[in-house]
């Protein structure tokens, strides 16, 4: 271990103005410019270890990376004038200099009530050299989960992401006690499975938590849930590949069902997509494309499979195929009575409990029943079973009073609206029937379904996949809006898009939080060319560019060369591997080598390297520090950086580094470990012979070293008429490893005449060891 301290940071600084980059509470305390600190390791953080391969001893020297916040620099520019205050807050995490562009492409107002998208877009400007890296924002507030008491909705929202492009809750269930359980993702519909967010989870009156992030979150997307309406504690969610998991402890464990749902079935397929989920009272129902309809009676910890429900591939063919379920619903006031609406099949009904099924949808055209007609939604009439409202993807509303002898259409033509809806969700709201259709928004009807009209008090947001309803309280699940309030520190890693990021780059940490004031800004055709024109704005994220080791001999300290030097954006070297192991291939007609293969990052926080250039028995002066060429984040070619090196002092008084602080040089002598006691290899001392003016570096013409000593050796030199004149070791020179050092001098400090000396060596283990030591003065 070494010792020493560290002065202050070496600092550079870009675009022609210094600041040091402080947080302030006020957006308009921003720094417009970065000033990138060169944090130098203090000497006691260095550490060094003597390590010996078939190719000689080498220094494995070791020292941590600087925390974030002492190494990096971020930089706000270009705002002013945009009318939306911002703060940036954070410490970059990535490693390389990255310019971050950022472009409002729709006018408006910060936490917007009124749009479901007010857009920020952003990408990495350099992709050529740092990759493809996208993301957005979405500013506006209309979006999440709308809930209506009497006649006032409110939004419910705290606790879900707030700045995802697109907030979409996809899938939402609720139980008796108010408990929901909603799945969201944030990408442009339907293209959903892209970007997976996550399941959350809130009980009544409560915030929205976050449960199963390792299984869900980012990576893996999630097409249904529910929760049991009895016990909230009971969770199903239904992914787009992986089957269904169960969780009885409110989400903090979960057991996975794919192929084991039914592992005797014929053609069981390899990919498990479920497609819906219900949970009743007494059963669970999960629906798997191309697998089946599968029943639990036990909340989820067995499962049988509705064999019978196969419906016909073709009209009027005998091969039966297992069809696409889209919504699964249970007769409140008999439990046996199961009816599920399927693609392409209409409705079929089960009467047993899942046993038997038959079709019960002969469309409003007379034709053959169910083809063509796809069913997303269904409403049992609480007063009424045999009355059914179907919410379908083509043919609008259908509705039957006969329990599905015949089936009337609905919203015809179109009830006044412009172009003919998908609609998403049908439900009962107390005595009242509402469905949600595509782009409208909420329908109502005052004739049981014979004629409908958009519902006049309901949220700005009409993008919407699923109504729910109590009775009492009606949740409308939205897609498409934002849920944004002005003030709220927006995470930059959680806006990126999958769509146009680099597969690699899709979950880069950046550190960074972008915080958005109160504001708004108006775009306009600046260039007269009919268009809007976007505002842009950007952030400046900077990383020191490397490290390097410098090395002197102890006799010219100040003296100090480039030994090895690891650039982060272009880490050249001739070497594959890393140069401190015993194998590492010289790669071919190679002039680049900056020995940056002899540098190893342990993924802790430390930086080590090695140097295989030194020899047993010298003495060497080591500094270590970061470098940098400034911002260099839009250069295509690192190896065509002009701008100058820059790095902090490696010793008091270097005159040029970019500080006055004192370094970190140290020195280190290398002294491999003791011989083995016995059969060790030769003894021999050098230089020898010792010449005036040439040898030991600092101890020319005086200083020799023996070397492969066992341990616990003494060394007696004689003249050649045997008169001993020094004995080793001596008081404070004792023996280091397999060497012991001696200034020629005999034991009354008296520098030896030239001549011919004999030395013993006489080692506990082993006889006694002559030779012969010249002196040339």
């Amino acid at each position: 271990m070494v010792s020493g301290t560290m002065g202050r940071n070496g600092r550079i600084g870009i675009l022609g103005v210094a600041l040091v980059l402080t947080l302030a509470a006020a957006a308009a305390a921003q720094p417009t410019s970065c000033e990138l600190p060169l944090t130098v390791p203090a000497t006691s953080e260095i550490t060094y270890e003597l390590r010996s391969t078939s190719r000689g001893p080498g220094l494995f020297l070791t020292w941590p990376e600087p925390n974030d916040a002492l190494s990096t620099c971020v930089a706000l520019v270009d705002t002013a004038g945009l009318g939306i205050p911002m703060r940036i807050d954070g410490d970059y995490l990535d490693s390389v200099d990255r310019t971050l562009e950022f472009r409002f492409t729709t006018g408006g107002a910060v936490g917007d009530a009124a749009r479901n998208r007010m857009v920020c877009a952003w990408s990495n400007v350099n992709n050529v050299r740092t990759g493809n890296l996208n993301g957005e924002i979405n500013l506006s507030n209309t979006g999440g989960l709308w809930s209506q008491t009497g006649s006032a909705w409110t939004q419910w929202n705290e606790g879900l992401p707030y700045s995802l492009p697109y907030t979409n809750l996809i899938a939402l269930s609720r139980a008796a006690d108010g408990t929901r359980l909603a799945a969201l993702t944030a990408g442009a519909w339907p293209q959903v499975q892209n970007d997976p967010v996550g399941v959350y989870l809130a009980t009544a009156g409560g915030d929205w938590t976050e449960i199963g992030a390792a299984l869900f979150g980012r990576a893996r997307g999630v097409a249904a849930v529910a929760v049991d309406p009895d016990a909230a504690a009971n969770l199903a969610v239904g992914t787009r590949r992986d089957g269904v998991f169960i969780s009885t402890d409110g989400g903090a464990t979960f057991t996975q069902w794919t192929s084991n749902l039914d592992p005797s079935a014929p053609n069981i397929p390899n990919s498990f997509e479920v497609t819906a989920i219900t949970w009743t009272g007494t059963r669970l129902y999960v629906a798997v494309r191309n697998f089946g309809l599968f029943i639990s009676a036990d909340g989820g910890a067995s499962f049988t499979r509705a064999a019978a429900l196969e419906v016909p591939s073709a009209p009027g063919s005998s091969t039966l195929v297992r069809p696409v379920i889209n919504t699964i619903v249970e007769d409140p006031s008999l439990a046996s009575r199961v009816l599920v609406g399927l693609t392409t099949h209409g409705v079929w009904e089960s009467l047993d409990g899942g046993t038997t099924w038959q079709s019960i949808y002969v469309d409003y055209a007379g034709s053959d029943p169910g083809w063509a007609v796809s069913v997303r939604s269904l409403a049992i009439d609480p007063l009424a079973g045999q009355h059914l409202t179907a919410g379908t993807v083509a043919q609008l509303i259908q509705r039957t009073v006969d329990g599905g002898a015949t089936w009337t259409a609905a919203v015809t033509p179109y009830d006044g609206l412009a172009i003919k809806p998908q609609i998403w969700s049908v439900v009962y709201h107390g005595a009242t029937l509402l469905a949600l259709a595509d782009a409208y928004g909420i329908l109502t009807t005052a004739d049981a379904g014979a004629s409908w009209s958009l519902l006049a008090d309901q949220p700005y947001n009409r993008l919407g996949r699923q109504l729910l309803s109590d009775g009492t309280v009606l949740d409308l699940a939205t897609t498409g809006g934002g849920i944004y309030t002005p003030g709220l520190p927006v995470s930059l890693t959680s806006t990126i898009l999958s769509s146009g990021t680099d597969s690699n780059l899709r979950s880069l940490a950046l550190g960074l939080d972008l915080t958005f004031f109160p504001g708004s800004l108006t775009l306009a055709d600046e260039n007269n060319d009919g268009a809007l024109d976007p505002r842009i704005f950007r952030i400046i994220c900077q990383d020191y560019q490397g490290w390097i080791v410098w090395r002197s001999p102890r006799g010219n300290p100040d003296a100090m060369v480039m030994i090895g030097r690891y650039d982060k954006s272009n880490p050249e070297t001739c070497i594959e591997g890393f140069c401190g192991d015993e194998n590492f291939v010289i790669r071919p007609n190679c002039f680049d080598e900056r020995r940056a293969a002899c540098f190893e990052f342990d993924g802790a926080g430390n930086v080590s390297f090695y140097d295989d250039d030194v020899f047993n028995g010298f003495t060497y002066q080591y500094a270590v520090t970061p470098f940098d060429f400034g911002d260099i984040s839009l250069v295509i070619d690192p190896v065509a950086v002009s701008s100058p090196m820059v790095f902090p002092n490696r010793y008091p008084g270097d005159d040029v580094g970019v500080d006055d602080g004192p370094g970190n040089r140290f020195s280190v002598q290398v002294n491999t470990e003791a011989a083995a006691e016995l059969d060790g290899e030769e003894i021999y001392v050098y230089p020898n012979p010792l010449r005036l003016g040439a040898g030991i570096v600092g101890g020319e013409g005086e200083e020799v070293v023996w070397t492969n000593l066992p341990p616990e050796s003494r060394i007696q030199i004689f003249t050649l008429a045997g008169d001993e004149i020094a004995e080793l070791p001596r008081d404070g020179s004792p023996q280091v490893g397999a060497n012991m050092y001696w200034v020629a001098r005999n034991n009354d400090r008296k520098l030896l005449a030239s001549g011919i000396y004999i030395w013993r060596v006489l080692m506990p283990a082993r006889g006694d060891y002559w030779g012969k030591l010249v002196i040339i003065n």
